[in-house]
């Protein structure tokens, strides 16, 4: 089903100009910055408030705070503060990428619960922790980019010709083949569903995982299983609403995970790569 000779997308114009729009959805996340997800008005060290600034620290799990005067650092020792230089160990850039190795590497150590100072000219602008990766600005913009990505991929389908019948004969094909109980459980509800589907438009009824590997049997995308599981995996924590770097304990206690970012980068760039190459192909 390839667009008719009266559609718009003919015009080489306007195909350039839908094909730019898709590829700077991405963009926007892939070559997002600390700016985009700092906090450039965070919570400054006052004597007069130090106690309750202590609980404040003791209740997030981290000990810095920045002066007032945006030159210095109190770092929470002993149950006191003490004022401190900026180390360049806490230090950010502004315009350092959220999903550079080389930015994850520098929330690491020496201490992944801490939070880092956004520094410019030796002046403090603002602060980002690990927490700010479930930050909205992440959350809005991925959930676009896997909208755009779930439409590339259904119109890849159409565009070489498969339909729904073909999602099916494949799915049936596997059950009789793997004799798998997922996929005979997936065969059953999709023969009950026959008629559900015939008010959505192609291939929307269908699971977001098992397009993706219909499609990679089809030869028409080349993804490994990994990099299928990851952008799985990211759709499910967008559709789910989970943080990627924190969680509360029994105690409800805030416990920061930096190997949940470190696995959250590596599924955010199968992610980056795979929808690159979808967009491609639909727009080739």
């Amino acid at each position: 089903m390839k667009p008719h000779s009266h559609s718009p997308y003919n015009n080489p114009l306007n195909h350039y100009i839908c094909s730019q729009k898709k590829r700077y959805m991405i963009k926007k996340l892939k070559y997002a910055i600390i700016a985009d997800i700092g906090n450039f008005n965070p919570m400054h060290y006052d004597a007069e408030k130090e106690a309750e600034l202590i609980a404040y620290c003791n209740k997030n799990g981290f000990t810095y705070l920045p002066s007032k005067s945006k030159k210095s650092v109190y770092k929470l020792e002993n149950n006191h503060f003490v004022r401190r230089g900026i180390d360049d160990v806490v230090k950010v850039n502004a315009f350092d990428l959220i999903f550079d190795q080389r930015t994850i590497q520098k929330f690491e150590e020496p201490n992944h619960n801490e939070v880092r100072f956004i520094v410019e000219n030796n002046e403090i602008k603002g602060v980002v922790h690990i927490v700010d990766y479930n930050n909205a600005f992440i959350s809005v913009e991925l959930y676009k980019a896997l909208f755009q990505f779930e439409s590339n991929l259904r119109q890849l389908l159409i565009d070489n010709d498969l339909s729904n019948e073909d999602f099916i004969s494949w799915v049936r094909d596997e059950a009789t083949k793997t004799n798998n109980d997922y996929w005979h459980r997936k065969l059953e509800t999709l023969e009950y569903r026959r008629e559900q589907m015939s008010y959505a438009n192609l291939f929307q009824t269908f699971n977001f995982r098992d397009l993706l590997l219909f499609a990679k049997e089809k030869k028409l995308i080349e993804l490994s299983n990994r990099e299928i599981d990851n952008i799985s995996d990211i759709r499910n924590s967008v559709a789910h609403n989970k943080d990627v770097t924190s969680h509360s304990d029994e105690n409800g206690m805030i416990v920061y995970d930096f190997e949940g970012l470190d696995i959250f980068l590596e599924q955010m760039n199968s992610f980056f790569q795979s929808y690159e190459l979808l967009a491609d192909k639909v727009n080739e």
